[in-house]
C-alpha cells in the first residue's frame, strides 16, 4: 500500500485546485485547456506518482485527468462552488467512507 503517495496525489490535486481552477469563459479557453494544457500537464503529473500505477482500477493519469477536469467543470459551473475541493480534503484526511460520501452528496 502507499498510503504517503496517495496522500501527496491528493495534496497536489487540492493545491491545484486552490491555485490553478479558475471558469472557463470562452471556447477559445475551452479548446486551449481541452488541446493544449491539460493534456500535457496530465502526463508530467503521473511521473510523480508512478508508484500508484498498479495499485488500483484506474491508471493515475486517467484519475488526475478526471480530477482536473472536474474541478474546471464545477467552477465553470458556479465560480464559488467547492463541493469537489472538500472531498478531495475528506479523502486526503482519512476519513471513513460515510464522511465522503456525505461530503459528496451535500449531506
Amino acid at each position: 500500500m502507499e498510503k504517503g503517495k496517495t496522500k501527496d496525489l491528493l495534496s497536489f490535486l487540492i493545491k491545484y485546485w486552490d491555485n490553478k481552477v479558475s471558469p472557463i469563459n470562452s471556447i477559445k479557453e475551452q479548446d486551449n485547456l481541452l488541446k493544449n494544457k491539460i493534456l500535457a500537464e496530465v502526463v508530467n503529473d503521473a511521473i510523480q506518482y508512478k508508484k500508484l500505477e498498479d495499485k488500483g482500477e484506474y491508471s493515475v493519469k486517467y484519475l488526475i485527468l478526471m480530477a482536473k477536469l472536474l474541478m474546471f467543470q464545477e467552477k465553470t459551473n458556479y465560480n464559488k462552488a467547492y463541493m469537489f475541493r472538500n472531498l478531495l480534503v475528506e479523502l486526503e484526511k482519512g476519513k471513513d467512507i460515510f464522511k465522503i460520501i456525505g461530503t459528496a452528496t451535500h449531506r
